[in-house]
């Protein structure tokens, strides 16, 4: 995994586990990032990475990692102790592995990937639920009618600047309560599945040429359009942010690094760029797509909702990106405005994306 941390004396508790686990021991240990407290293990052999799960919620997180097996799905790497008292999960580690978000970035995440990875979703979804009846449900980020009507002054005030932003956004608009109540209402009706719960490029490490999903701690019974849907929001929020660049369709500028610097766009600019840096990324939405309906037929319900969901997640990267920020930038406005958009119309988005239902799709 591409790290720029150093290696560190592994820390005492980390040697703890894995002469518990019977793993060899490691001088040495990388921090990673993440919100939980996680270390790579330096060995020529046999290195592993060492999570503990902290924060809100921790218990459920870490039955609902335990539970996943590996055995059906995409590809993961593989649970070699799992300590219910310390909450902490021990996996195997992926040689030269690269991140999602890094090969989305320099151009590199190809369709093939994007192939496989949306059959191994599917193959997750059919999977039985006695995996995962045991275990906390995960629960869909999308707000109730009253946080995007109002929240409560002691919690406002905890709240960055870019969040106070990102709120009179979602408040601003007052369809969206409405738009969303709908979306909740079909997710709580849907069949349930085993899911991954927080499907994200990130979440997506490339060994070997092959896509690997990681941080199950969203795992359980679910609606999979959830899955399906956050990750097409994934490819939609890349094209807003390369409204400015030149990466996917060569629209961009003479400027050695490709991005716009000081120079304002219009309306009309906005649009033409963005259309075209979506027309750039919808093969690899396709690709997915394709791949997921061979395995698993779909029917236009879940299509609504899957496309409500990647619509919704445009919001979710707003408020994901104002939790640190002091102010909103333009490109960040402009993507909550398109979820926004897709919200109040799944349907005709379905088809601007690439996911119309076809006789070979159906269920």
């Amino acid at each position: 995994m591409t790290t720029t941390n150093h290696a560190h004396p592994t820390p005492a508790w980390v040697l703890d586990v894995l002469a518990e686990a019977g793993l060899p021991s490691a001088p040495t240990a990388v921090p990673l990032p993440g919100r939980n407290e996680t270390w790579r293990t330096e060995r020529p052999t046999q290195s592993v990475v060492v999570k503990q799960l902290v924060g809100p919620n921790r218990r459920q997180r870490f039955a609902r990692a335990a539970a996943h097996t590996g055995h059906r799905g995409p590809l993961t790497p593989t649970l070699l102790h799992a300590d219910a008292d310390r909450l902490v999960l021990v996996h195997s580690t992926l040689a030269d592995a690269v991140t999602g978000s890094e090969l989305l970035v320099e151009q590199t995440f190809t369709t093939e990937l994007c192939r496989e990875l949306g059959a191994g979703v599917a193959d997750l979804h059919l999977g039985p639920l006695d995996d995962v009846r045991d275990v906390p449900p995960p629960v869909p980020s999308v707000p109730s009618e009253q946080a995007v009507s109002a929240l409560p002054i002691e919690l406002v005030s905890q709240f960055s600047a870019g969040e106070i932003q990102a709120w009179r956004i979602l408040q601003s608009d007052p369809q969206l309560p409405g738009y969303l109540r709908d979306l909740r209402e079909a997710t709580a009706a849907a069949p349930r599945t085993p899911v991954h719960g927080d499907l994200r490029i990130d979440q997506v490490l490339v060994a070997d040429g092959r896509p690997y999903v990681v941080d199950w701690e969203e795992h359980g019974a679910g609606d999979p359009a959830y899955d399906t849907g956050s990750w097409i929001g994934e490819w939609v929020y890349r094209a807003v942010l390369d409204i400015p660049t030149s990466r996917g369709d060569g629209l961009g500028t003479a400027q050695p690094d490709g991005v716009l610097h000081h120079q304002d766009l219009t309306t009309a600019e906005v649009v033409q760029r963005g259309v075209a840096k979506l027309d750039a990324l919808t093969p690899h939405i396709v690709a997915f797509w394709d791949a997921y309906r061979a395995v698993r037929p779909v029917d236009a319900a879940e299509i609504a909702r899957v496309t409500a969901f990647a619509g919704w997640h445009l919001l979710d990267r707003l408020l994901a990106h104002a939790h640190a920020a002091s102010s909103l930038p333009g490109l960040h406005r402009a993507a909550a405005g398109i979820g926004k958009r897709i919200l109040s119309n799944p349907a005709g988005a379905a088809d601007a994306l690439g996911l119309a239902l076809t006789e070979a799709g159906a269920a």
